[in-house]
């Protein structure tokens, strides 16, 4: 490859289902460049802007969706924000950074990682919850090559000071 070589269009463009869904908000590629995740964070499967994130593969000179689309929990939880793939493309991380896992912590946001097994993708471990309301924990996932290491940002974590921020390592045991 050159620096003066084109850009060509691998395939179809992969639009979203519905008007205001944001597909492609966030975007994360395998190492292989054949399979992608895709987040909308505004798709209203699970109720409105619940979030949703969908995987594709490329074969025979297509994107075709890998397994089933991953839906946020519920209303407002904006899942898909933030999308992370594996190397493989066989884990994916995937933040809802206003998801609310119990009353006393709304928008305290969550990540969770999937896994590619048998058709399906299969939630791998527990939801990883934000720490307190306002948190958004999930804004920015970033999840390593083998797909067992996750960092997870939280942009209005206050652990140091009034909005201060942090990001939280997970390993998978």
């Amino acid at each position: 490859m050159t620096s003066n070589s084109p850009w060509a269009l691998l395939g179809q463009t992969i639009d979203g289902d519905s008007s205001h869904d944001e597909s492609g908000y966030s975007v994360s590629i395998n190492a292989k460049g054949d399979i992608v995740a895709i987040g909308a964070h505004f798709d209203d499967n699970s109720g409105s802007n619940s979030g949703s994130t969908k995987m594709y593969q490329y074969t025979n000179g297509s994107w075709n969706q890998l397994g089933q689309t991953i839906v946020g929990d519920s209303s407002d939880d904006r899942s898909g924000w933030s999308v992370s793939i594996n190397a493989k493309g066989d884990i994916v991380a995937i933040g809802a950074l206003l998801d609310d896992p119990d009353i006393l912590r709304p928008n305290s946001g969550s990540t969770k990682m999937y896994q590619y097994i048998d058709g399906s993708w299969n939630q791998l471990g527990q939801t990883i919850d934000g720490d307190s309301d306002g948190d958004e924990s999930g804004i920015s996932v970033s999840i390593n090559a083998k797909g067992d290491i996750v960092a997870i940002g939280a942009r209005y974590d206050d652990n140091s000071g009034n909005d201060s921020g942090s990001t939280k390592i997970y390993q998978y045991i």
